[in-house]
């Protein structure tokens, strides 16, 4: 028979030049190693070996021999592979998360599946919540976590929970000073930071007041906030990120929140590992909620931004 464990044996006698000592280094007894090269022998229709206690190849062996080995290097390189590919599948994904989601609740749910799966491990993209449905439908991230795409047919997304916007302010703003709630009509009377990517009714309001600047990242925002160049509306999961001397103030509004949540590619199976990285993000969610002011949600609420 041409199977991989006839040609496995016909390598091993030819190295070894003993059917005995074959047999020791494959497991097997002589008898058995022996029978498989009457069996490669009968089905390939010559003999491989010259005389009756094959031990030596003839001239058509040694060329058996040589493809044998081809064979078998190849089947033991894609074995490999294989396994090596379900290794990666079972303890790693791809993610993509705005960038507050990533400071805030990313750590701690890697650090929770790590306890589970010590070899666990991510690749982070950050992005804007804007392109989160496509990374996720070209299948360039396993997983994202962000506001709701403007909503494709082939991604599924499911709500975490509602993040609040506040207004931030310098420490020494007469505003933060007084460290009371603020109204929209308060807001829009500041010299404001804004970002490009508001959207929705966020961005409604605030195009009503004519921006000092406009920044694209957090980290912008706060540097003109603390600069004194204007206020800036931000969500509060981005006190993670804010340095000293700047304030928070909530708006006196209950619209003015963004809903969080997870964008899977429909119809595609999940990894292991990304199976249980959403698994200890919702556990991270619902454990660190009150102390981050989020409200956890199970269906999309009727009024976001």
């Amino acid at each position: 028979m041409l199977t991989l464990m006839n040609f496995r044996v016909l390598v091993a006698v030819a190295e070894t030049g003993s059917i005995k000592v074959a047999a020791q280094k494959l497991g097997r007894t002589p008898s058995a190693v022996s029978m498989s090269l009457k069996q490669l022998e009968e089905a390939i229709g010559a003999p491989l070996f010259d005389g009756e206690r094959k031990a030596h190849p003839n001239r058509f062996g040694w060329t058996c021999v040589g493809t044998a080995r081809d064979l078998l290097a190849h089947y033991d390189t894609a074995c490999a592979s294989i396994t090596a590919n379900a290794l990666t599948e079972s303890s790693h994904c791809t993610v993509a998360a705005v960038v507050s989601f990533a400071a805030e609740i990313l750590p701690a749910a890697v650090r929770r599946a790590r306890q589970k799966l010590p070899e666990f491990r991510i690749s982070l993209r950050e992005s804007l919540s804007i392109r989160l449905g496509d990374l996720v439908a070209d299948g360039l991230v396993d997983v994202a976590f962000g506001r709701g795409p403007s909503l494709r047919d082939d991604v599924h997304y499911e709500p975490l929970f509602v993040d609040h916007y506040s207004l931030v302010c310098e420490d020494s703003h007469p505003l933060a000073i007084a460290g009371a709630p603020v109204g929209w009509d308060t807001v829009l009377a500041q010299p404001l930071v804004a970002f490009e990517n508001y959207e929705g009714y966020l961005r409604e309001i605030l195009e009503t007041n004519p921006v000092t600047l406009r920044v694209s990242s957090a980290s912008s925002a706060f540097a003109m906030v603390r600069a004194g160049m204007g206020s800036c509306v931000m969500p509060n999961l981005s006190r993670s990120l804010s340095p000293t001397g700047v304030r928070f103030l909530p708006i006196l509004d209950p619209s003015a929140h963004r809903t969080i949540g997870i964008l899977k590619r429909r119809g595609r199976r999940l990894s292991p590992a990304t199976v249980l990285l959403i698994d200890r993000v919702r556990r991270t969610v619902a454990d660190q909620a009150e102390r981050l002011g989020l409200e956890p949600v199970t269906a999309q609420p009727k009024t976001s931004s």
